[in-house]
């Protein structure tokens, strides 16, 4: 005889909500104040290598993640139990593999476990190639800054549009022989020869 009523629901409930956490798309843990893991999802897993029995507690956790950081990251966890949800803690986590990731954390709190304990869940979004873009963009334009910086070179950037003159740097203005705020003014065929 299969349950009935309000308790095969909350049964049913249970378990989707179970199998939701460990299917989620991004990392997540579920914790409670005494240190103990009591949950980790499929992604935590697949992108960290770690399974729940190697970080039984969330010291356990940060000595292999965070090793030298980890006291650091010790004090943000141990203000989650008391805190609002929060969100955008970015961290480099180190992986069973050794590789490093780059995690952006949102908590929240979960109330009380029935032993007692504060429970908390936290999930990650990993950053890691949008921060590589965000570096790989940094230097480009450091190396493009650099090249228009040149002043033996007169370089101006021109709206394709209207033709209108942006900006220029110091070598464009000893090239045509008008002042930035001359340039500035202009549209680049009234300094361009027919």
């Amino acid at each position: 005889m299969t349950p009935s009523g309000p308790e095969a629901s909350s049964d049913l409930a249970t378990e989707q909500l179970h199998r939701a956490f460990l299917d989620a798309p991004y990392p997540a843990i579920i914790y409670a104040d005494n240190g103990r893991v009591l949950l980790i999802n499929r992604a935590w897993t697949k992108i960290t290598g770690y399974q729940l029995s190697d970080i039984p507690t969330i010291s356990a956790w940060t000595e292999k993640a965070y090793s030298d950081k980890k006291d650091a990251v010790r004090t943000v966890v141990d203000a989650l139990y008391l805190s609002e949800n929060r969100a955008g803690e970015e961290f480099i986590v180190r992986c069973r593999n050794g590789e490093q990731r780059i995690w952006k954390f949102s908590s929240s709190p979960l109330g009380v476990h029935t032993d007692g304990s504060r429970l908390v869940l936290s999930m990650a979004i990993d950053i890691t190639e949008a921060k590589h873009a965000e570096d790989n963009l940094r230097k480009r334009d450091s190396r493009l800054r650099a090249l228009f910086d040149l002043e033996s070179l007169g370089v101006a950037h021109v709206s394709l549009d209207s033709g209108r003159i942006i900006d220029i740097n110091k070598g464009y203005e000893t090239l045509t022989g008008y002042s930035r705020d001359e340039l500035l003014k202009m549209n680049f065929r009234e300094i361009t020869h027919p």
